[in-house]
């Protein structure tokens, strides 16, 4: 597996696959465990846009466990219930709120990287914004 800097970066360090990156991923995944398993998981949620999503996901939970705050910490100082914030986590993209996630980046110091980061993955920003 390629190192994390060999992914394009963004201000604060936010890590982002492009569409095109995360295409590739599906289409070994494919290679490797056969069309079943991405027409299967397709059919729950989008497979490109949750592996650029991830990205972000463990980048916050990683910039979280920096500054010791736990789940709970991280809930209350933002006002947004635990579950959401573990959603945002673990990239369980259908129970991510927009405003949650906004906030989580306010709270780690990401507004700008986030800010570009959302810019380059609309699609996805607007799939949560439709929940």
């Amino acid at each position: 597996m390629a190192e994390e800097k060999d992914y394009p970066q963004f201000n604060d360090d936010i890590p982002c696959l492009s569409s095109e990156q995360a295409n590739n991923l599906v289409e070994l995944v494919k290679a490797q465990m056969g069309e079943t398993i991405v027409s299967t998981v397709n059919k729950y949620f989008n497979m490109n846009q949750f592996i650029r999503f991830l990205f972000v996901s463990k980048f916050f939970e990683k910039k979280r466990k920096e500054f010791n705050l736990s789940l709970k910490d991280v809930s209350s100082k933002i006002k947004v219930p635990q579950y959401r914030v573990e959603a945002i986590e673990n990239a369980r993209l259908s129970e991510i709120q927009s405003e949650a996630l906004k906030k989580y980046a306010s709270l780690l110091g990401l507004e700008k990287g986030f800010e570009q980061w959302s810019a380059q993955n609309a699609d996805i920003i607007e799939e949560i914004s439709n929940l």
